[in-house]
């Protein structure tokens, strides 16, 4: 339930949920359930992503680093080749610098903000509606109009 909701419900949120889906269990139950499996609502300040320094820096075997530092004007238009063929190439994104496909970087970014706007529409929970979903609430209006 946790991860249907994009892991952003906290305890609150959460113990509503499972009231909805006919769970029996108080705010509490579901709080030491999360503390239990190390989940968590999102928290309003973002953290700061860091590198694990007991990892290796994988080769540069596109040379993408020296690319991306000297311009994007100056990348070819051609498929750029690897130094010493095929093998053991890894995609790596550069530590933080943007993928440079931007084709398939807005693409992917496209699907999951379509399926987050459905979900944000259709099944999130609003604190402000009685913890009921944006769409419950047109649908209630729309039935309570059409009996005036």
């Amino acid at each position: 339930m946790h991860a249907a909701n994009y892991g952003v419900y906290g305890v609150r949120k959460m113990h509503h949920v499972m009231r909805r889906a006919d769970w029996q269990a108080g705010r509490n139950q579901v709080g030491r359930l999360m503390w239990a499996r190390a989940l968590a609502g999102v928290r309003r300040t973002p953290p700061t992503t860091r590198k694990d320094q007991a990892l290796a820096t994988p080769r540069d075997l596109m040379q993408w680093h020296s690319r991306v530092s000297a311009g994007l004007s100056t990348l070819p238009t051609s498929r750029p080749r690897p130094l010493g063929g095929l093998s053991g190439l890894i995609h790596h994104s550069d530590h933080g610098s943007n993928y440079l496909s931007v084709q398939y970087t807005d693409r992917v970014i496209e699907l999951a903000t379509l399926q987050w706007v459905s979900w944000w529409s259709t099944q999130r929970l609003h604190s402000e509606l009685s913890y009921r979903t944006p769409v419950e609430i047109e649908t209630e209006f729309n039935q309570t109009t059409k009996t005036l």
